[in-house]
């Protein structure tokens, strides 16, 4: 316990405010409690007047106006002001600068409270003396290190202002993982408080609904990957921002605009029951207007596991044409969509497509598929004959690496490799050039060498 007192107290960064966090950790191993408590309470009013200073010396006009109050207090021995100063400080950290978050703020009153308790007397007959305890004493001093001292001051709004402008240069990843790394770093949200994140979230939030024309179509990507990078993170946090805000939202943007609600959906389904019912009828009648681009560019196949989405989508897929569909399948696939891409691969008509299918279409959906769907792409397989009776897919160039990709997938349990066997017998009997699928499946155990 001391050894990790010890090196948070190393780690502040105000000269002033480590000295007394020093004094109250001296004297919370020494016995004194009561000492320990008042010298932890001048610290942090120490550090966030020196926090105070910094942003006042940055030119922000809140910290400026409780930097001219407090000095002129100071400077007209005003002792009623400074204590007033004093008694607020904190929540004046929390309501003007955005420095501390809600759960710290608490934790800093409530040491204030017992700082009042232990250092002035107490005359009320009916009141007992406080009498703190070690771990009350460590609590404090570790908690006020930790989200306090220890920090610099990143404040919730300039934070959020700064996130946004980042996330609107176009330097900013679209890819989601590139984001979350970009973000995760300690000048962003490593060192941001949870008032802040959830601040970041909302203008986002309402970015992406009510930006408008005004965002471009890279803007959105950037804006869906810092989304998805914060939820990772934060999932409870951005299914609140979103109930409170997005209805109000969706309701008066139009629906070109609208549909962007779809990227939220995809982070989690479970947004989709925080949409009214009027919204959410708009949002189903929209992906009737959507063409294939628009489809992957709002992540609406990431919204397939929602029944009435994936009705909706199904339907809209199958009045697009066949290189719009795939398109979709390509880029976006799902698993409400693999019996589709199935279909695609299946009754391919040539051989040129049956490779170009079979790579981009069907093999993005692996991961979805079980014994019954492996049972109908190898019997559809064998049975392919659009063009004069010939198999477009056992005869065509690329097919073993396609078949041989799917059996290192697939071919894991007993069903699997009796499908791979009985496929096996038949293909090797009429089709040459499977070699690299051959030696998958002997290495599988689903065939003998």
């Amino acid at each position: 316990m001391f050894a990790n007192l010890d090196q948070l107290v190393q780690g502040v960064r105000s000269s002033t405010a480590r000295t007394y966090i020093a004094e109250a950790l001296a004297n919370y191993r020494a016995g004194a409690y009561r000492s320990s408590i008042i010298s932890t309470w001048v610290a942090v009013c120490a550090d966030l007047f020196d926090k105070i200073d910094e942003l006042a010396a940055q030119g922000d006009k809140a910290a400026i106006e409780l930097h001219q109050e407090v000095t002129s207090a100071s400077e007209n021995q005003n002792l009623e002001k400074l204590l007033r100063f004093e008694r607020d400080i904190v929540d004046a950290s929390v309501s003007k600068l955005q420095l501390l978050d809600d759960q710290t703020s608490k934790v800093l009153k409530r040491l204030r409270d017992d700082r009042n308790a232990c250092a002035h007397p107490n005359f009320s007959i009916f009141a007992l003396d406080i009498q703190p305890v070690a771990e009350t004493c460590a609590m404090y001093i570790r908690i006020s290190c930790e989200n306090l001292l220890n920090n610099p001051p990143i404040q919730g709004k300039q934070l959020i202002d700064r996130l946004m402008n980042r996330v609107a240069d176009d330097s900013f990843p679209t890819n989601s993982d590139e984001a979350y790394e970009f973000l995760s770093g300690t000048n962003y949200l490593g060192s941001a408080k949870q008032s802040a994140v959830r601040g970041f979230a909302v203008m986002l939030l309402k970015r992406m609904l009510a930006g408008g024309q005004a965002i471009t179509v890279g803007e959105e990507l950037q804006v869906a990957a810092a989304l998805q990078a914060v939820s990772r993170n934060y999932p409870e946090l951005v299914r609140e921002v979103f109930e409170a805000k997005a209805n109000a939202l969706i309701a008066e943007t139009e629906d070109n605009f609208a549909r962007r609600a779809y990227v939220f959906v995809s982070l989690s389904h479970d947004l989709w029951s925080q949409i009214d019912n009027a919204n959410r009828l708009r949002l189903l009648n929209i992906i009737s207007d959507c063409d294939e681009k628009d489809l992957v560019r709002f992540q609406i196949p990431q919204c397939a596991e929602l029944p009435e989405v994936a009705d909706k989508l199904k339907n809209r897929l199958m009045d697009l044409k066949v290189a719009q569909r795939r398109f979709v399948l390509q880029r976006a696939p799902a698993r409400q969509l693999k019996k589709l891409a199935i279909h695609e691969y299946i009754n391919v008509g040539s051989f040129e497509s049956a490779f170009e299918v079979g790579s981009n279409v069907l093999l993005p959906h692996l991961k979805f598929f079980d014994t019954e769907d492996l049972s109908e792409i190898l019997d559809g397989a064998l049975k392919n004959s659009k063009f004069h009776g010939i198999n477009q897919i056992l005869n065509a160039g690329g097919t073993d690496s396609v078949l041989a990709e799917l059996a290192t997938v697939t071919c894991n349990s007993d069903r699997a490799r009796e499908l791979w066997g009985d496929f096996w017998t038949q293909a090797s009997e009429g089709y040459t050039g499977l070699e690299e699928t051959e030696e998958v499946l002997v290495s599988k155990g689903a065939i003998k060498a």
